[in-house]
């Protein structure tokens, strides 16, 4: 997508049940956005998606996991879309979940995040977006807590994409043939065949 572009075409009004609802459930599968070694996308729909390893899931609790996309139009430079992915808790204390947010947050890297949201649209094919496809995601500042006094010692990571590298659109819809092909894709991380 151009931000040259304009409104080609109308925006329907989606109502009836499954289709407006807030919310995410409560899991994310991130992975490395250079562990991507192929995608297919059309009109904002990843159709095909190849990882050279399986992703990692995150199962959050209690709705606490959100995400969100703001564009931003920069009075200098191109204008884009800021991804967010908040409030994951990491439930596990282990020293190996200790060590993969020390990665994730110290490491530097970009990471992107697939969930699954409530609202799943006409026949479930919107149900799973996909959040920094184009430059990833990663702490920033805070994004990285553990407070023995709060969140019942959970600790809590934030992400999201870096200030110079917006995204170029909002978050994609991943849909690989249908619901029932993607949940199966999500719940196994994308493991690669």
């Amino acid at each position: 997508m151009s931000f040259c572009e304009l409104l080609a075409a109308d925006i329907a009004k989606v109502c009836g049940e499954g289709q407006v609802a807030a919310g995410v459930e409560q899991k994310v599968v991130l992975f490395p956005l250079a562990n991507i070694s192929a995608s297919t996308k059309a009109d904002g729909i990843i159709t095909a998606i190849t990882l050279t390893a399986a992703g990692y899931t995150i199962d959050g609790i209690h709705e606490m996991i959100r995400y969100q996309s703001s564009f931003v139009r920069p009075e200098n430079g191109m204008p884009g879309f800021i991804h967010r992915l908040n409030n994951v808790p990491v439930l596990d204390p282990s020293a190996e979940a200790r060590d993969a947010l020390n990665a994730i947050a110290a490491g530097g890297g970009n990471y992107v995040a697939v969930i699954e949201r409530k609202a799943k649209g006409v026949d479930d094919e919107d149900a799973f977006i996909v959040l920094g496809l184009n430059y990833g995601l990663s702490v920033q500042g805070d994004g990285a807590n553990e407070d023995s006094a709060e969140n019942d010692g959970m600790f809590i990571l934030n992400m999201t994409s870096k200030e110079n590298l917006r995204e170029p659109r909002v978050p994609h819809v991943l849909l690989l043939t249908d619901y029932a092909t993607t949940k199966a894709a999500f719940d196994n991380a994308f493991a690669p065949a």
